[in-house]
């Protein structure tokens, strides 16, 4: 039967078995912080339950994505006219662009087929966790990591952008939270979908580079 939110909760909030000190345990076999409502600090300490093989996700991700710039890099400057004939700094713009949307697009199928098969997340509405959707969060905190880098080390170049800078320690320190402390990772990971945008609003950048006008039908198309 159909439960809403505050039922889901009140259902995720009863204790399955408990620890030798009586600290209730959730679905997943972890205390029950939550339903404790420990002080802050006790919280942020003692309710730690990343998986310890999720940070590696994070920092492989962050590596690939200057793998994928470096591709991105050499496969424009043989195959692409319009590359070669922009700047530097719209060079690195290019290839920067290729990594969001390769990140983009997989990080947005990834998360919708989540949100429609993962029953960890989707039958427990606030405090629903599946080790999936941990590696998910931790892969596009890569992401995060990577965008940061390569916007730090190009200010000479681009530019500072602090409110990208901001939006990016924002966005990784969410995901780090909710994959950390196992909170909301249902709404996180329908935040992370959303991301389905991304490609269609860079396309629209290298059609402008390309020299496309907004009367061109791939244009017009792109922008619905």
């Amino acid at each position: 039967p159909f439960l809403t939110p505050y039922q889901m909760t009140a259902f995720e909030f009863t204790p399955r078995g408990a620890t030798a000190d009586g600290t209730p345990l959730d679905l997943y076999g972890n205390p029950l912080c939550h339903r404790q409502h420990p002080p802050l600090l006790e919280f942020l300490v003692n309710c730690i339950h990343l998986h310890r093989s999720t940070p590696l996700a994070s920092l492989i991700v962050c590596l690939l994505c200057f793998v994928v710039e470096s591709i991105g890099r050499t496969l424009s400057a043989r195959y692409s006219r319009v590359y070669r004939t922009l700047p530097e700094d719209e060079r690195l713009r290019w290839t920067n662009k290729i990594v969001s949307v390769v990140h983009a697009t997989i990080v947005a199928l990834i998360a919708g087929y989540l949100l429609c098969t993962d029953r960890g997340i989707t039958e427990y509405f606030s405090f629903g966790h599946s080790y999936a959707t941990e590696l998910l969060f931790q892969a596009s905190s890569g992401y995060m990591i990577y965008d940061i880098v390569v916007s730090l080390v190009n200010v000479p170049k681009l530019g500072f952008w602090p409110s990208m800078i901001a939006h990016h320690l924002a966005t990784w320190t969410g995901l780090f939270f909710c994959s950390t402390y196992r909170i909301g990772m249902k709404t996180t990971t329908a935040f992370l979908f959303t991301e389905i945008s991304t490609p269609f609003m860079q396309l629209r950048w290298f059609m402008d580079k390309m020299g496309m006008s907004r009367k061109d039908t791939l244009f017009y198309i792109n922008g619905l």
